[in-house]
């Protein structure tokens, strides 16, 4: 559960500071051990300074357009999730343009025990 809410937190930012009717693109890969899972909006770019901030509590982006609600704490509880998975979290530029936000997290648990496991039966 703790990882659909950050999910669901990355593509509500996207569709809150991307452009309206803009693109939200998500996508995943096993990349060796780990999974890759990414979400890419069309929105300003996040200056450097403040990328690695934005995962802090109580931290917004300072020259974001308009004024969005919210308390600075949507990507802190990412950064919290993924370290709780044994992960890690990051913003990188997206293509052509906008971000992309970047979980990684391994597929097993340093211990060998599985850090995801398949949904019960519906």
């Amino acid at each position: 559960q703790l990882l659909e809410r950050l999910a669901l937190n990355l593509v509500e930012n996207a569709s809150k500071y991307g452009p309206k009717n803009g693109l939200i693109r998500l996508a995943a890969a096993r990349v060796e051990d780990r999974l890759r899972m990414s979400v890419t909006d069309e929105g300003e770019r996040i200056p450097g300074p403040q990328r690695e901030r934005i995962f802090d509590r109580f931290t917004r982006v300072t020259d974001s357009p308009g004024r969005i609600v919210g308390q600075g704490l949507g990507l802190a509880f990412c950064r919290l999730v993924a370290d709780l998975h044994h992960g890690r979290i990051w913003l990188e530029d997206g293509e052509p343009g906008g971000n992309r936000f970047v979980l990684e997290i391994p597929l097993r648990a340093p211990q060998g025990e599985a850090v995801l496991k398949p949904a019960p039966p519906t």
